[in-house]
């Protein structure tokens, strides 16, 4: 037995104190039952793991030509029934994100042969005249060039009031600006460098409509947000573009239905 002293009314007074001995630091039977599922656990799920890794790419194989033509059917009839009974957007107003090139720049395109007014929307304002003046030569009736920055507010703010200030309205947003930067997570130098892209993807096209509901509102209009397959199928390289195309998918269908 060890020894302990301790004050009580101003008295010492000495205690017998029971040793540490290897039994009391021993774990109880319960704990070594967790200790023991725990392990069954990880290994069950292991074989679970290898047993998917096997199986799950022969049934995707096996499955896939009877999956894709009912798909392909599926997608043909669509697009069949959204030309038989597509938009009339003549001279209708479109306010177009990241027009200066690539997709942006050929939904101009597509709008201007069907007779809709354009507001495009880019930083590179040069390039935005150019693709202004192609549009109006295919049919626009009037495409003005408003140059901005997705990433910042007071940009957005201002290309939709100039729009709705030169035309008197705004029937279709047209959210496309993006980028899609190739880099393993992990192999960041710096994290922060990832967010311009959710800026860009997410919230340039969070802000622009934000500010363009009201109007949207009063024509009836409707939010084209322009995302891809990446939202539902990851690819390699590109996690934060990968996650910024359901985000964007979400808030055009939550905007303001």
């Amino acid at each position: 037995m060890c020894m302990a002293a301790s004050f009580r009314n101003g008295q010492l007074i000495n205690h017998e104190v029971p040793p540490y001995t290897h039994d009391s630091l021993e774990p109880s039977p319960g704990t070594l039952a967790s200790l023991s599922l725990s392990s069954h656990c990880g290994e069950a799920m292991d074989l679970i793991n290898k047993f998917l890794n096997i199986t799950v790419p022969f049934v995707a194989l096996v499955t896939l030509p009877f999956f894709l033509p009912p798909y392909f059917l599926f997608k043909f009839l669509l697009s069949t029934i959204g030309n038989i009974f597509s938009e009339d957007v003549a001279g209708k107003v479109v306010l177009i994100t990241g027009a200066s090139s690539g997709i942006g720049e050929h939904l101009a395109y597509e709008y201007a042969r069907k007779g809709a007014c354009l507001a495009l929307i880019a930083r590179r304002e040069l390039r935005l005249r150019e693709v202004a003046s192609q549009a109006e030569l295919i049919g626009s009736p009037t495409a003005i060039v408003i140059p901005g920055d997705v990433t910042k507010v007071e940009d957005c703010k201002h290309f939709v009031e100039a729009t709705v200030k030169h035309f008197g309205r705004l029937d279709h947003l047209v959210t496309n600006a993006g980028v899609a930067p190739v880099c393993m997570f992990e192999d960041y130098p710096d994290i922060t460098r990832a967010a311009p892209a959710m800026d860009i993807n997410f919230w340039g096209s969070a802000y622009s409509a934000y500010f363009a509901i009201p109007h949207l509102k009063q024509s009836k209009g409707k939010i084209i947000a322009i995302a891809s397959a990446a939202g539902w199928l990851p690819v390699p390289r590109m996690t934060f573009y990968s996650v910024g195309n359901p985000l964007i998918r979400i808030l055009s269908l939550n905007s303001y239905y």
